[in-house]
């Protein structure tokens, strides 16, 4: 019996970063769990992205351009009609990135793919396609106009996590003081956030900190994180190339991260976590999160003052009660089984 065929569309860069290929990653196993065949088409910069997908042993084909480079809407519609093909039972495309934009989504569809888009924003006037997922939790407040008998994927229910994410049974300590700190500021961190964060904590007067900072691959400011972590009061460990988050968020007595993808993980695991917002597309995310009492929101990365970037960051830290309270919100918000339930649904849409 023929495998059927995922196709992936998403790029990663210094810009973007590399959530969209990061959460795809995550559908791409549980596809290929489920005896599935997994092709990720894009333009991927970081070298240790591509590395993992290849050791993941997904198919990956490079894209010179991407949309709205006309090169990418040609070589999208040459792999439709190659596979297609072959895989007549199941053809479906999921699209992850903002500028996929409606032109993109009606050529693809057009190609014959059935099509999956993952989005966050809302912002266009109108979606192309058999069925569209947003798992942040404000996403049923969006208005979002899809092609007629859509089917639509809302809430954290559906949340995209890689199989290292399921709760273990592991029960996790909440210190009155946490003193193992862990930062990720995403795979690019284009601002240099983690700077920041680094030099509030030294200024936080916690003593016996353990700090471990993430440096995604896309990061291009490793040399002057380097020379910070050697002039620490505390132990200061860079970590590159991460295959294992969660081995991580689970050593974490707190984690202080981007409010993009990683905050489900977080949640799922019931690791204390604070965000900064880096990006327009997060600022919903963080607002929500805080309200529903799963987070706490320091705000806009280039607005937070450092001293009360360190103020916030000591209060969190010494509140045991507070961590423990948004742990068990958040594991309550999201169970790990989103793939599988999307998955269910495009096995549920074939034509």
């Amino acid at each position: 019996m023929m495998k059927q065929l995922l196709v992936f569309r998403a790029d990663a860069d210094g810009v973007m970063g590399t959530g969209h290929v990061m959460r795809c990653l995550a559908l791409a196993e549980a596809w290929r769990d489920q005896g599935g065949e997994v092709l990720f088409a894009g333009r991927i910069e970081p070298e240790a992205l591509r590395r993992r997908i290849e050791a993941e042993r997904f198919g990956l084909l490079a894209l010179a351009g991407g949309y709205p480079d006309p090169t990418d809407l040609a070589v999208m519609q040459q792999l439709a009609e190659e596979q297609l093909s072959r895989h007549a039972s199941l053809g479906w495309l999921v699209l992850d990135g903002y500028h996929f934009d409606a032109v993109y989504q009606q050529a693809m569809r057009d190609a014959g793919w059935q099509l999956l888009v993952i989005d966050d924003l809302g912002l266009l006037a109108e979606y192309h396609c058999e069925a569209l997922l947003n798992q942040n939790l404000y996403a049923s407040e969006l208005d979002y106009q899809c092609s007629p008998g859509a089917t639509m994927l809302l809430g954290p229910q559906y949340a995209l996590l890689r199989r290292e994410f399921r709760l273990s049974g592991q029960e996790r300590v909440f210190p009155t003081v946490a003193r193992r700190v862990l930062v990720t500021m995403g795979g690019a961190d284009q601002y240099n956030v983690t700077v920041k964060v680094l030099h509030a904590l030294a200024a936080s007067g916690i003593e016996e900190l353990e700090v471990k900072a993430v440096l995604g691959g896309a990061n291009a400011h490793a040399g002057e994180l380097a020379l910070l972590a050697a002039g620490l009061p505390f132990r200061c460990e860079l970590v590159r190339d991460v295959s294992d988050m969660a081995t991580l968020m689970r050593w974490a007595d707190v984690v202080v991260t981007a409010a993009g993808t990683t905050t489900y993980e977080l949640a799922c695991l019931g690791t204390p976590f604070v965000t900064i917002v880096t990006a327009d597309n997060q600022e919903a995310n963080a607002d929500t999160l805080a309200r529903q009492g799963v987070a706490g929101a320091l705000g806009w990365h280039h607005t937070l003052a450092p001293d009360v970037l360190t103020s916030r960051l000591r209060e969190f830290l010494q509140d045991g009660g507070q961590r423990k309270a948004q742990a068990g919100m958040g594991r309550e918000l999201v169970d790990g089984l989103g793939c599988g339930r999307v998955i269910d649904v495009m096995r549920n849409e074939e034509r």
